[in-house]
């Protein structure tokens, strides 16, 4: 009776195995449907690899989106198809979506077609587990948006230019009062923080009332498009702003700079001024167009307002207008322009200087060494051919040294190293024009050596290149 009942037990227990794996094949045939309808039907690509990134299955929009056909698409890596920009991302938050740690929902990555296309894909991928709740691969949810990409940047590119329209004059082309407003306070803020000196330069064109009641707006116009090119050109770092701050007037706001150096500038901006021999008959200071400038630099404190220091530039500005006019005016005296009273001191290099990459140090110290060998040359006997010749040469050092400076920063990956590259054209030009002036007896020889030992010296070596200083690769450094 027992065995019986054991052998009954025994097949009811077959019966109802039986009935089990045929529930569960069934289900797994439906799911399968399931599945494969799913990857026919969705517009969106759907592609399945393992862990290792190998494409082990492509919906039929996966292909389309990617180029391959089936054949050509199984055993892909997906990293491969991914540009070099953007692989090393993608690797780690595959990582990421396989231990559970990625927060994002999608992720943006540059294709490669197999046609050699690149295109934007969008990206949802999730992890695949088993019932122990290990990972046996990845699913990935695509789609082509590059035209929305596109759409983006072509938002983000009108959004830039509305912006710089309403940042810009619309005569001059060069910043506005109110583009000025905001870095003055913006400036003003960052050099509390950094206690260094900010630089404001005020400038008037001389007479230019008189300009236009005589020569006509549209031609007082023309001139002054013509001076803000000029004071555009006029300064060579990418962190300094020239604006229009109202008619014939201009403002210069120049960071982190000494009273002389601003000086150097205003001088050198006024004497390109008048060497644009823009003809001004109804002037009563010359007979071309001129103007003036009042200079302040001073040291940022949070007693004080931003405004304070252009207030002490329009007194300043004020002074040089009522003293004669075309000329440069500041309150500190000890540094007020006399080019034929200037006395000049031998560059001394320091090993604070050293940036740690061999050839850029070298050739910063052999630029210090080539202005010492200038001062010789101005306080030397019937100097001007010697100062031509040796000018000349040391426009060769420099620009070997730009260019060789330029290609270490491209390899390191400066991110400013195209601003860095604008800065050494613009003081290149700077420096030629400066000899061409020399050469035609238009320019003190003091002007052309304050330059090279401020702008190029003081102003750019010792103060922009040390951006870059932490950017540089030990491998590049020295011991």
């Amino acid at each position: 009776m027992l065995s019986i009942l054991f052998f009954a037990g025994l097949v009811l227990l077959l019966v109802y195995h039986l009935r089990s794996s045929r529930d569960l094949q069934r289900s797994l045939q439906d799911s399968e449907k399931l599945y494969n309808s799913i990857m026919v039907a969705s517009p969106d690509g759907i592609v399945i690899t393992d862990l290792a990134g190998r494409i082990t299955k492509a919906s039929r929009a996966a292909l389309q989106i990617f180029g391959y056909t089936e054949a050509e698409a199984l055993g892909l890596c997906v990293f491969d198809l991914i540009t070099p920009e953007d692989r090393k991302r993608a690797r780690t938050e595959m990582i990421q979506k396989i231990r559970g740690t990625y927060n994002g929902e999608t992720a943006n990555y540059r294709v490669t077609r197999a046609d050699g296309d690149v295109f934007y894909l969008e990206v949802n991928a999730k992890n695949i587990k088993d019932l122990a709740n290990n990972s046996l691969g990845i699913v990935m949810v695509c789609r082509d948006i590059s035209k929305r990409k596109q759409q983006e940047e072509d938002l983000a590119e009108s959004n830039r230019k509305l912006a710089a329209l309403s940042a810009t004059d619309a005569l001059t082309g060069i910043a506005n009062r109110h583009r000025f407003e905001e870095m003055l306070d913006y400036e003003y803020s960052r050099h509390i923080r950094l206690e260094r000196e900010l630089a404001i330069i005020l400038m008037d064109i001389d007479h230019f009332k008189a300009y236009n009641d005589f020569y006509g707006h549209v031609k007082g116009d023309e001139c002054l498009r013509k001076v803000a090119k000029t004071l555009e050109e006029g300064v060579f770092r990418s962190y300094d702003l020239v604006a229009r701050y109202g008619g014939e007037e201009f403002v210069f706001i120049l960071p982190d700079t000494s009273i002389k150096g601003a000086l150097l500038v205003a001088e050198r901006i006024r004497q390109d001024i008048v060497n644009l021999a823009i003809s001004h008959e109804a002037s009563d200071t010359a007979s071309v167009v001129t103007a003036s400038f009042g200079v302040v630099s001073s040291y940022c404190t949070a007693g004080r307002k931003a405004f304070d220091i252009v207030e002490e530039a329009d007194k300043m500005l004020y002074h040089a207008k009522s003293s004669g006019r075309n000329q440069v005016a500041s309150d500190q005296k000890e540094f007020t322009w006399e080019p034929d009273n200037i006395y000049f001191t031998p560059l001394r290099w320091n090993a604070s200087y050293s940036c740690g990459n061999s050839l850029i140090d070298e050739q910063h110290q052999a630029l210090f060494n080539s202005i010492n060998e200038l001062l010789k040359i101005v306080y030397s006997p019937s100097f001007f051919e010697k100062v031509v010749g040796h000018v000349e040469g040391m426009l060769n050092i420099l620009a070997t040294h730009f260019r060789d400076e330029e290609r270490i920063l491209y390899d390191v990956g400066f991110p400013e190293v195209k601003n860095h590259a604008r800065e050494h054209e613009k003081l290149f030009k700077i420096a030629q024009y400066l000899l061409q002036q020399y050469k035609e007896s238009r320019l003190p020889v003091n002007n052309l050596f304050l330059f090279f030992a401020y702008e190029l010296i003081e102003q750019h070596v010792l103060r922009v290149d040390s951006t870059f200083y932490n950017t540089l690769t030990p491998k590049l450094k020295v011991d």
